[in-house]
């Protein structure tokens, strides 16, 4: 409505506890003017991102209880709310455009039919006991791409959206996984203003592994 101000935020992290979201909500729309319920706050889910203090049972298991998992938890709000303050004195008058594509060979479901009657949960490649995956994949990628509206526009954003687990990587080494390399390779051919955002589509049992091809899948990113 050209009033309106909303703001969008992506964290390279597996998840966004709701604290987290409550507080970023809170200092945003103490330093921005932009309301809290108009700041959408999400994370790409890569598997490689600091542990986060979530409130949760398993924290004491999985890291999230540790000091410095508590200490990054804390400074979190405070660094979302920063990065919406600096994008709100960035703003400009921009021209979008969204479009759609399909990309078919990277995404792959996990569940197969096994020939036991079960469904198998990433079988193994090349596994003689699959019959057929269980459930379909989603191969459309959604784009959404903004650019100044000079004479000789220059890119502001693209923000995409596709279904497959951020879990290419592995290891114990911080990784924005293969949405920062997206982000890497947008800059390349964009140019160093260019600005990523990524969201997955519905990749609960989407991944990477083609159980059909005999080579290693995954690299550091």
């Amino acid at each position: 409505d050209g009033q309106t101000r909303v703001a969008i935020i992506v964290c390279d992290l597996i998840s966004m506890p709701k604290w987290i979201v409550v507080e970023a909500r809170r200092l945003i729309e103490a330093q921005t003017g932009i309301a809290g319920t108009n700041v959408l706050i999400a994370a790409t889910h890569t598997h490689t991102a600091p542990v986060l203090l979530r409130g949760s049972s398993r924290d004491e298991t999985d890291g999230g209880a540790a000091p410095v998992a508590k200490d990054y938890s804390r400074t979190l709000p405070k660094l979302i709310a920063e990065a919406v303050a600096s994008a709100t004195e960035k703003r400009q008058p921009v021209r979008i455009a969204v479009a759609k594509e399909t990309e078919a060979r990277l995404a792959n479901n996990r569940r197969f039919w096994m020939r036991d009657g079960s469904v198998g949960w990433n079988p193994g490649k090349l596994n003689p006991q699959i019959i057929r995956p269980a459930g379909p994949v989603d191969p459309e990628v959604g784009v959404f791409y903004a650019e100044t509206v000079d004479a000789k526009p220059t890119p502001v954003l693209t923000f995409v959206n596709y279904a497959l687990h951020p879990d290419t990587t592995g290891g114990t080494r911080i990784s924005a996984d293969y949405p920062g390399a997206l982000s890497r390779a947008l800059e390349l051919y964009k140019g160093p203003d260019m600005l990523t955002l990524f969201a997955n589509g519905t990749c609960g049992n989407i991944n990477h592994t083609d159980v059909q091809w005999r080579g290693a899948q995954g690299s550091p990113q």
